[in-house]
């Protein structure tokens, strides 16, 4: 949403970062190929009386273009004044289809994920622990990610079936499978290695 910034008095982009803490995104140009921008903190006062909302607040919707600001990335935490019609007031069933349709957008998966992610991690700073070399945990870690994000990694039977489908050269596979090696041992997961040819 684009205000005129309580600081400067120029137009910028209002980003809502927290409870109580609202600032202005103003673009000054590029320098050495990188985008340069200039934030200016915004009173709560200021901001209510120019969106014209009391405390109302909402996280920005990926899939809804029209309220992303072009320069910030998909999933970055920001929010945006959102300014319902009385029809959506709590209690409404409006506003409970609204809560259940905000609701369908999050991942069911999410929690899952995170739960993999530290899971890998601790995989990791085991490996590191032992003397293993950068390379091969840089190797190991990118390839579990890989598998965590396809498949679930405490299921030894959908691994392998994912790698073997996987289109890859079969060196590719084999690497896959030490990887998931190394994380089915610390877990002490019962994993029977696929053999791939190389070829």
């Amino acid at each position: 949403m684009k205000i005129k910034c309580e600081v400067c008095g120029n137009q910028g982009q209002l980003q809502h970062l927290s409870k109580n803490y609202f600032r202005v995104k103003h673009y000054l140009g590029s320098v050495d190929g990188r985008l340069k921008f200039e934030y200016h903190k915004q009173s709560l006062a200021y901001v209510r009386n120019i969106t014209g909302v009391s405390r109302e607040t909402k996280t920005i919707d990926p899939i809804d273009q029209k309220n992303i600001d072009p320069e910030l990335g998909e999933n970055n935490g920001f929010s945006e004044i959102v300014v319902r019609s009385p029809r959506f007031e709590p209690g409404s069933s409006a506003w409970q289809a609204d809560v259940l349709d905000q609701t369908r957008l999050r991942p069911h998966s999410a929690v899952l994920r995170h739960n993999c992610d530290a899971k890998i991690i601790n995989l990791l700073l085991s490996l590191r622990s032992s003397g293993k070399a950068d390379l091969t945990v840089k190797f190991v870690s990118d390839r579990l990610k890989h598998l965590a994000k396809n498949v679930d990694i405490d299921d030894p039977d959908s691994v392998n079936m994912f790698i073997a489908r996987k289109q890859c050269l079969n060196s590719h596979k084999d690497g896959y499978v030490k990887a998931y090696k190394h994380y089915a041992d610390f877990y002490k997961i019962v994993y029977v290695k696929p053999h791939f040819k190389c070829e």
